[in-house]
């Protein structure tokens, strides 16, 4: 590019051109940088996950997909559609289970799953990872407290049945009611 050309580009203001639309700053400059930047990193085609890093945590990619994508309109317009997809991708994930098809297939359901499910908690304005890490700290919880009943009757959890130690899931459950 020549150095007129991305003057130009990158200060309108000054050559006529007003900046507009959802993608320019007040300035002008940042957006249309940002595009050279992309472009120049995928053969001078602008892509929307073009700077998305494949090294990101599959949570983190999944919801930063979801949110470019929104960024350009494919989204959903409300939760309920979100709800249904979740339904659909439920009863594949049922599908795939009962026809004993290949683990791939069911790899790939659970994961259309999780990516509906991450999109709902986009939408609704919940980060999927602190909905997550709550979740699994309330597992843990609930799961020290199976361990620490079943030391107190001289057992283990390798040593009792599920049925008991659903039991103390229900009560862990129950006392941490209590306290909400």
């Amino acid at each position: 590019m020549t150095t007129a050309k991305n003057t130009t580009q990158r200060s309108p203001h000054g050559f006529g051109k007003q900046p507009s639309g959802a993608d320019t700053t007040l300035d002008g400059k940042t957006s249309v940088a940002e595009e050279q930047r992309r472009q120049s990193h995928t053969g001078g085609k602008a892509k929307t996950f073009a700077s998305l890093p494949q090294e990101l945590p599959a949570l983190a990619r999944a919801l930063e997909l979801q949110k470019r994508a929104a960024q350009v309109g494919f989204d959903w317009a409300s939760a309920a559609p979100i709800l249904e997809k979740i339904e659909e991708e439920l009863q594949e994930v049922r599908a795939a289970l009962t026809s004993n098809e290949n683990s791939s297939r069911l790899q790939e359901e659970i994961g259309d799953l999780l990516f509906a499910c991450i999109n709902l908690a986009r939408h609704t304005g919940i980060m999927p990872k602190a909905a997550l890490d709550s979740c699994s700290d309330k597992f843990e919880r609930r799961f020290r407290y199976i361990e620490y009943m079943l030391t107190k009757r001289a057992s283990s959890p390798a040593e009792a049945s599920l049925a008991e130690m659903n039991t103390l899931w229900e009560e862990a459950k129950a006392k941490e009611g209590e306290f909400n």
